[in-house]
C-alpha cells in the first residue's frame, strides 16, 4: 500500500512539473502575467451562482469562490416562514446538494431578525375552524399529516445537503428558525441573538426539526427539555455555554465576516474529504459506533483512491497551497 502511493506521488509530481511549465510556457507566449491567471482564476468562470437567481423569498449569493450565501428573505415578515418561502429553501439545497462548484452554505437572513418563525396565515386555510367543520376528522388528519410531512422534507433537505451548511444568526431566531439551525453543521451568532421554542405556547408540540434536532447538537438534556417545555427565551451567552453556538461576534458585521472565513477555509479543503466527513457524520449520529465504523470503512475504500488525497500530501511536504478540482 505504501509502496503503491509512493509510485503514485512520483508520478503525480512529475506530471505536476509537466503542467506547471506548460502554463508558465502558455503566460509567455500569450504576454499573460501571474497576477491576470489569478484574476481569471478567481472570477470562477465555473460558478453555478446564477442557478440560483429564480426564488423571490430568498437571495443567493456567492461571497467568496466555492462559497455561497443563501439568506432568507422576507425581511418586511421578520423573515417568517411561510410555505413559499419553505418549498424554496427544499429546491435550494436540493440542489446545492447535487451542485458541483459549491462546496460550503452559508445559512443567514436579511433584516433586524433572523426568523420570527412560521407565518401562520399561510396555513390558515388548513388549520381554520371553517375547514375542521366541513371535513370527516379523520380525512382531515390524514391532510394535515401529509402538510407537516411536506414541510418537514423542507426542513430535512438542510442535513442532506452535502455540502457543510454554517448557520450566520442575528437577532431574533423563534420557533421554525430554531428548527432550521437545529440541522446546520456550524452556528454562530451575533451578542445580540436570542433563541426561542415557541410552539407549547402556541398550543402544540414542535414537529419540523427543534424536537429532534436540539437534543443531538446540545448535550444537556435537562436544559433543551427545559427551553421546549416553558418556551423561555434564552440569549447568546447561554446559547454559547450550552453548545447550541460555538461563536459569538460582537455584531452582525463581524458576524459575517466570521462566517466568510470559517466558509473560506472549508471550501479551500478537499470536496472529497469534507463531504465525504459529513455523510459519514450524519450516518454515525443515527447509528451505533460499530456501525459507524464500518459505514465509515465502505465510504473510504474508494475515497482513498482519490487524487485529492495524493495532491494534499504533496502540499504539506511542499508547503504549498492546492486546488482541488470540483465534484
Amino acid at each position: 500500500m505504501l509502496l503503491k502511493l509512493t509510485s503514485r506521488l512520483i508520478a503525480f509530481q512529475a506530471a505536476s512539473s509537466n503542467v506547471l511549465q506548460n502554463v508558465s510556457s502558455k503566460a509567455l507566449v500569450t504576454g499573460l502575467s501571474a497576477n491576470n491567471l489569478t484574476r481569471s482564476f478567481s472570477n470562477s468562470p465555473n460558478s453555478t451562482i446564477n442557478d440560483y437567481q429564480k426564488y423571490s423569498k430568498l437571495k443567493i449569493t456567492e461571497p467568496a469562490k466555492h462559497v455561497v450565501n443563501v439568506q432568507l428573505n422576507r425581511p418586511e415578515k421578520l423573515n417568517a416562514v411561510d410555505i413559499a418561502m419553505f418549498n424554496e429553501i427544499k429546491d435550494c439545497f436540493d440542489k446545492l446538494n447535487r451542485d458541483r462548484y459549491f462546496r460550503s452554505v452559508i445559512l443567514s437572513a436579511s433584516g433586524r431578525v433572523f426568523c420570527s418563525g412560521i407565518d401562520l396565515q399561510s396555513f390558515q386555510s388548513l388549520l381554520s375552524q371553517e375547514s375542521r367543520e366541513n371535513h370527516d376528522h379523520a380525512r382531515k388528519a390524514f391532510e394535515i399529516r401529509n402538510m407537516i410531512h411536506d414541510v418537514q422534507d423542507c426542513v430535512l433537505s438542510v442535513a442532506q445537503c452535502q455540502k457543510p451548511v454554517i448557520a450566520s444568526i442575528h437577532g431574533k431566531c423563534i420557533g421554525a428558525g430554531m428548527d432550521i439551525i437545529s440541522f446546520t453543521d456550524i452556528r454562530y451568532c451575533s451578542k445580540d441573538a436570542a433563541f426561542c421554542v415557541k410552539e407549547v405556547a402556541l398550543g402544540l408540540a414542535p414537529d419540523i426539526g427543534s424536537l429532534q434536532g436540539l437534543q443531538k447538537i446540545v448535550g444537556n438534556h435537562s436544559w433543551v427539555r427545559e427551553l421546549i417545555f416553558t418556551a423561555k427565551e434564552v440569549y447568546s451567552g447561554e446559547a454559547k455555554e450550552m453548545g447550541l453556538v460555538s461563536k459569538i461576534c460582537e455584531d452582525n458585521s463581524a458576524l459575517q465576516e466570521s462566517v466568510v472565513e470559517v466558509a473560506k477555509q472549508i471550501a479551500s479543503k478537499s470536496p472529497v474529504a469534507v463531504q465525504g466527513s459529513k455523510v459519514c457524520l450524519n450516518y454515525s449520529q443515527e447509528h451505533s459506533t460499530y456501525d459507524g465504523l464500518r459505514y465509515n470503512a465502505n465510504w473510504n475504500m474508494s475515497a482513498l483512491q482519490s487524487e485529492d488525497l495524493i495532491k494534499s500530501v504533496m502540499a504539506a511536504m511542499s508547503k504549498n497551497q492546492v486546488e482541488f478540482e470540483d465534484l
